[in-house]
């Protein structure tokens, strides 16, 4: 198991664009996660994370993995932040990749500046709160 350090973490930190940075927790794991936080334009504060999800391919027999973002609000609960739900979880590419690579997370995170996540959180909270519409 590979050790977590202050500087690989400020070295992963120096890559991210756009606000990201290093979830602590996930890295711990053994996990590449990334997250940011941004307030909506009705001041509700919601949280974007750059991750790999894997899925089982019936006509492969393996797993596929692909990355992803996913985008859930938050409030602040006191010292705490409680989420609400478990979000909206978006596929980036359509192809799978054959490796979880840090390169092209940190590529993702300099697609998906404040506009970006808000254009998703709108057009997700839209097609997912109201499917008739």
């Amino acid at each position: 198991m590979a050790t977590i350090t202050r500087e690989k973490i400020a070295k992963t930190n120096a890559k991210l664009a756009n606000g990201f940075t290093v979830d602590i927790m996930s890295a711990l794991r053994g996990e590449k996660m990334y997250s940011k936080d941004f307030v909506m334009p009705d001041g509700r504060t919601a949280q974007a994370d750059v991750y790999y999800t894997s899925r089982y391919n019936r006509e492969t027999g393996k797993e596929d993995s692909f990355p992803v973002v996913n985008f859930n609000y938050y409030s602040a609960d006191g010292a705490f932040r409680k989420s609400c739900g478990l979000g909206w979880t978006m596929k980036m590419r359509n192809e799978p990749v054959t490796r979880k690579t840090e390169k092209m997370l940190v590529e993702l995170t300099k697609e998906l500046d404040d506009m970006a996540c808000i254009n998703f959180m709108v057009e997700l909270t839209r097609k997912y709160e109201n499917p008739m519409a």
